[in-house]
């Protein structure tokens, strides 16, 4: 069991894995840096999270709060909503924070090869994964599979932005990746128009 200073410790390092932070970081890169560095991370962070509920959606798996009574969620996703509400909470696997983490540090890595990027690629989704656990809201291999997709993100569509010689049909080709999951989404967390009760 935790002290209230491990859960305020480990819900600070799950910050780094959330939307606002990348919303903040992409803005930055964007507007006061680097247009095109900001597109190639923002167009990795848009996919990463867009496939994360895709997959959770197809695994179905529960938080294991949910499952096991000795396991106390310590942050839900959804502070206001009841803890097992599903369609609010989401589903377990994969990690979106740990994906989320993953795939922009090892963006900014991967578009500007600097070692403080490098230390930060490993270090931070590490952390953030450790934290997701700690906190009761995921399993371990939610985590690993959420470093793993945000990997495969970072080094497939890293690798396809570099080689598209037309833009339009690399974006064409992801939005049809996402499409799919207006049909058999049922959380909030693919897009809010879904739900559990319709």
């Amino acid at each position: 069991m935790m002290d209230s200073t491990g859960i305020a410790l480990a819900s600070l390092l799950t910050l780094l894995g959330e939307e606002t932070l990348l919303i903040a970081v992409m803005g930055f890169l964007y507007w006061c840096y680097d247009k095109e560095y900001g597109k190639l991370v923002g167009t990795n962070m848009i996919v990463s999270i867009l496939w994360n509920p895709l997959l959770k959606n197809i695994v179905l798996r529960r938080r294991p709060y949910l499952d096991h009574p000795n396991v106390r969620c310590l942050r839900p996703v959804e502070a206001d909503a009841d803890i097992h509400d599903i369609s609010a909470q989401g589903y377990s696997f994969p990690s979106g924070h740990s994906t989320n983490s993953a795939t922009l540090f090892g963006s900014l890595s991967a578009y500007r090869r600097q070692r403080v990027l490098t230390v930060l690629a490993f270090v931070v989704p590490f952390l953030v994964g450790i934290s997701r656990v700690l906190l009761g809201v995921h399993y371990p291999t939610d985590v690993l599979a959420g470093w793993a997709l945000g990997a495969v993100v970072v080094l497939l569509v890293s690798r396809l932005q570099r080689r598209a010689k037309r833009r339009w049909l690399f974006h064409l080709i992801l939005l049809l990746t996402a499409l799919p999951g207006i049909f058999y989404c049922k959380t909030t967390d693919y897009c809010l128009c879904s739900s559990e009760e319709g």
